[in-house]
């Protein structure tokens, strides 16, 4: 299956940040696994970010549409209610759904995080899209964290997280972005649901700009949305995060120079 969260980062303004995380496995019944799956996808220039879990043939083949026409569409403009946005996404999933073989679809859950207007004024948005067998699919809004913290975890390595994430949050570390980043690495790496596992990938939204789809240093690897990336496959307009969600430099996968250090805390334990 996989393991998908979403979380709020929240500094001295207010909310200033949102992300998406997804491991990169995709599992098949009698133990075949592929690490390389992509999981997390957002339109190239609208704030509007999604990951799945569950089913993996119909989302990643209709979510990759959605955010091609949400590029175009005018119902996304910078203004738009949050509420209209998902009641498009949900039209035009059950448009597939329609013609999509009844008996191959299995259930899926869609997280759909958004930022409504940018800047000072910009607020941030979650929803939980779930499908059942024969009913038309469920939208749930999430409510988002007054502090930097979790807004929502999925998926078959959801128990594995909130375990981690107790740990985190009873560290000198809680109520940050890297406490809940550093949970979800410590889960995956873990190995404690041998359905979730390969390199994390990791998408997020600011208070201005697209969607930043970031590089993850992982096991001393570059990755970015689950591939394996050489020094020479580097490109100067990607950040790069290692799992204590430091800004590192791609090149020597060390932090970046003048980037804020932001050490594992020594009461969370060895996943």
């Amino acid at each position: 299956m996989t393991t998908l969260i979403s979380w709020l980062g929240v500094d001295s303004r207010g909310p200033s940040s949102v992300y998406l995380a997804s491991d990169s496995r995709i599992s098949w019944p009698g133990g075949a696994r592929w690490d390389m799956g992509t999981k997390i996808f957002s339109a190239a220039q609208k704030p509007e970010l999604f990951g799945y879990c569950g089913d993996v043939i119909f989302p990643t083949q209709v979510l990759p549409k959605v955010c091609e026409q949400i590029d175009r569409l005018s119902q996304f403009s910078i203004d738009a209610l949050f509420s209209q946005k998902v009641n498009w996404v949900l039209a035009a999933i059950n448009e597939c759904i329609s013609e999509y073989p009844s008996y191959l679809l299995e259930k899926f859950e869609i997280l759909y995080i958004s930022r409504v207007r940018e800047g000072r004024e910009a607020t941030f948005h979650a929803a939980l899209i779930t499908s059942f067998p024969d009913v038309s699919l469920n939208a749930e809004f999430l409510e988002l964290p007054i502090e930097s913290g979790l807004i929502e975890r999925i998926g078959s390595g959801r128990a594995s997280v909130k375990n981690w994430y107790s740990k985190w949050q009873n560290s000198d570390a809680q109520r940050t972005s890297r406490a809940v980043f550093g949970a979800f690495c410590d889960s995956l790496d873990s190995k404690a649901d041998p359905r979730s596992g390969g390199a994390p990938q990791l998408i997020g939204l600011y208070r201005k700009g697209p969607p930043r789809l970031f590089g993850i240093i992982w096991k001393n690897e570059r990755y970015r949305l689950g591939m394996r990336h050489s020094e020479g496959d580097v490109m100067d307009d990607v950040e790069w995060r290692n799992s204590n969600f430091e800004r590192c430099d791609p090149k020597s996968m060390m932090v970046l120079e003048g980037a804020q250090k932001q050490p594992r805390p020594n009461n969370v334990g060895v996943s």
